[in-house]
């Protein structure tokens, strides 16, 4: 229910970052290391500031079910993808919260 952020060279804990009221099941980094966003089982994404763990915001009830995987855009760390268990991906703008574009129906590779 926490991401928590180690220094690698110290290993001790920088930041505890508490928002998710699920089990965390993903995080992403920004291309420029300033920002961290967390999909959960409580079906929620949260966004992070890296250098001082401060929480910024909240997608709450993102997919039907828990949040699978997050990434954040490597060129614009305003906006990321999530995908969830039910085969769909949605495009986020984290600005404001609001779904930019949704991929409906991904399917497994048949190999046909």
């Amino acid at each position: 229910r926490a991401v928590i952020l180690w220094d690698a060279r110290t290993g001790e804990g920088e930041h505890r970052m508490q928002g998710d009221t699920g089990v965390v099941a993903c995080v992403s980094f920004s291309a420029d290391g300033t920002r961290l966003a967390s999909g959960s089982e409580d079906r929620s994404i949260c966004v992070w500031d890296v250098a001082t763990g401060a929480f910024l915001r909240k997608i709450s009830d993102a997919h039907f079910d828990f949040v699978a995987r997050v990434t954040v855009s490597p060129t614009d760390r305003r906006r990321l993808v999530s995908a969830g268990g039910t085969d769909q991906a949605y495009a986020w703008n984290v600005d404001d919260n609001r779904e930019g574009i949704t991929v409906v129906g991904l399917t497994p590779d048949t190999g046909a």
